[in-house]
């Protein structure tokens, strides 16, 4: 747990060093991964004034995470649409709860985060046509596109690329906007120069990590590897 009085200098440096010390490894089992990303997230703070809501359709699952009063905030016409990390393997709603809250709660809006299906058991495209299936259920709430933000970190950085590009090749509404922390822009090629340049600053990947979370989201797929 980062103690509260901690500077934000030493904060980044906390999360960084555990970042690190948790990194899985190329051969670890995608269960592993997923008990350690869920000890971490259980040793946070429990913020006050989180309001939690449980989505269940046909074709995604996801969570509304909102925080504090109604009042001045937008949450009946502006969402930030989430996208998880987790290597593809691993992390979930509830992992995230804690960061939805906080960008919940520092821009006024709901946060919607998306229980996409993870690698091996559900393979390439199912994270993707979950994210694209999420983005098409809020459209059909009645959120305008351009009060739709998408946000990710890591893969799920990658995810919401991935969604924008299918979007704009289907000619479909883009959202308002998009974040993205740490994105895994090309999981193919494996040779941008940030994962030399940054790797001690960044410790979300490396190259061997990554060749792994590709393997594990493309299975046997013999198509053409997706723009990732």
């Amino acid at each position: 747990m980062i103690c509260p009085s901690i500077t934000p200098a030493g904060q980044l440096q906390a999360i960084s060093n555990q970042l690190k010390h948790n990194k899985p490894s190329p051969g670890q089992p995608a269960q592993e991964i997923r008990a350690a990303l869920a000890e971490s997230a259980a040793q946070l703070p429990v913020l006050n004034g989180v309001q939690v809501e449980q989505v269940r359709t046909e074709r995604f699952s996801g969570e509304w995470v909102r925080t504090g009063g109604k009042k001045d905030a937008h949450w009946d016409t502006k969402v930030i649409l989430y996208f998880h990390g987790g290597g593809f393997v691993a992390g979930s709603c509830a992992v995230y709860r804690d960061l939805a809250a906080r960008l919940s709660a520092a821009s006024g809006i709901a946060v919607m985060t998306v229980e996409y299906r993870l690698a091996p058991e559900f393979r390439y495209p199912a994270a993707g046509e979950d994210c694209l299936s999420a983005y098409q259920w809020l459209l059909d709430q009645g959120f305008k596109s351009g009060h739709i933000i998408f946000g990710g970190d890591s893969v799920g950085a990658t995810l919401a690329l991935m969604t924008l590009i299918s979007l704009r090749d289907e000619g479909k509404a883009l959202p308002g906007g998009a974040f993205l922390l740490s994105p895994h822009g090309d999981l193919v090629h494996l040779d941008g120069e940030s994962y030399t340049s940054r790797a001690d600053r960044d410790p979300t990947g490396s190259r061997e990590t990554n060749q792994r979370i590709l393997e594990d989201y493309l299975g046997e797929y013999a198509g053409e590897a997706p723009a990732l």
